[in-house]
């Protein structure tokens, strides 16, 4: 087992799907390797994290961990030190290296994208993790100069804000209150949402109604499973042009996947296995539906 690399994620809310598909193509691929998933709550992430960066050559951060991890790694490459985020952190050669590889997915689909994106106009995100940080990254990178945030939390909305405004200065930056979304016009070219797809997320009842969105928008909802989310469907259904989430996730779960193996994988081959097991997916949770379980994605 000496051989084997071994690899977690440490998370709030783990995504065991998610990686454990990631770990199985690489597996099928010829790299031997094993991952885990460890839930975690805030006061035990220092000593969690200690005792993986022991065990583990890899870590994957799942919220809230992508912003706090932070400030236990003295070194910080420039990109993570501007973004003030990361997703994961490799050992290489012997140091251990912050990495920021679901920028890179957001980044392969919103240029991919940009013949969708009215520079005019104003981008509404709704989250305040690291993966907000990295879609309004690559939003800026098109050009971008307004950029409108929301979330169900008030003063986290409002710190990222002001944190934004210290490294954007020519990017207006606008707090938006959850219940005020409805009321907005449709003057945002984007929608972005990080937000998860639970129960007691009441902010994505105020997205269905897509008001705040131009016709010719675009809607991205970060979400892995299921493949299509509600918001994308809606989205879908009248017009409106989609990224989804597992299509971010994919492009930079590859990304990190070649740290890590040296491979070159091929997206198209893996987003088909992720569909193939959104199938799985799909089946399972209406059957977790019918016994009244939560289903974890």
């Amino acid at each position: 087992m000496s051989n084997v690399y071994k690899w977690a994620e440490i998370s709030r809310n783990p995504t065991p799907v998610r990686f454990n598909l990631l770990s199985e193509f690489l597996n099928e691929k010829g790299f031997k390797n094993e991952f885990t998933a460890i839930e975690v709550s805030p006061p035990d992430f220092e000593q969690v994290l200690n005792d993986s960066l022991k065990k583990y050559k890899a870590l994957r951060f799942g919220s809230p961990f992508g912003i706090n991890c932070l400030d236990f790694f003295n070194y910080q490459p420039a990109k993570i030190a501007q973004l003030r985020a990361a997703d994961s952190v490799i050992n290489i050669n012997g140091q251990w290296e912050l990495m920021a590889t679901t920028l890179k997915g957001f980044e392969k689909h919103i240029l991919a994208n940009g013949k969708n994106i009215d520079l005019d106009y104003s981008v509404l995100i709704v989250g305040t993790g690291s993966a907000s940080k990295f879609a309004i990254h690559a939003l800026l990178q098109l050009g971008i100069s307004h950029v409108k945030i929301s979330n169900q939390f008030r003063e986290q909305a409002k710190e990222l804000i002001l944190e934004l405004e210290k490294k954007y200065f020519r990017v207006k930056f606008e707090y938006v209150p959850d219940d005020q979304l409805v009321l907005l016009p449709g003057t945002n070219s984007v929608l972005v949402n990080t937000t998860p797809l639970i129960e007691s997320n009441h902010i994505l009842n105020e997205l269905y109604y897509f008001n705040f969105l131009r016709a010719n928008g675009l809607v991205i909802d970060y979400t892995f499973l299921p493949v299509k989310t509600p918001l994308i469907e809606g989205a879908e259904q009248i017009g409106i042009h989609t990224i989804h989430g597992y299509e971010v996730c994919a492009w930079g779960d590859l990304h990190w996947a070649k740290c890590m193996s040296g491979l070159d994988l091929d997206y198209k081959e893996y987003c088909q296995k992720i569909f193939e097991a959104g199938k799985k997916w799909d089946e399972q949770n209406k059957i977790k539906e019918t016994t009244k379980e939560t289903p974890r994605f």
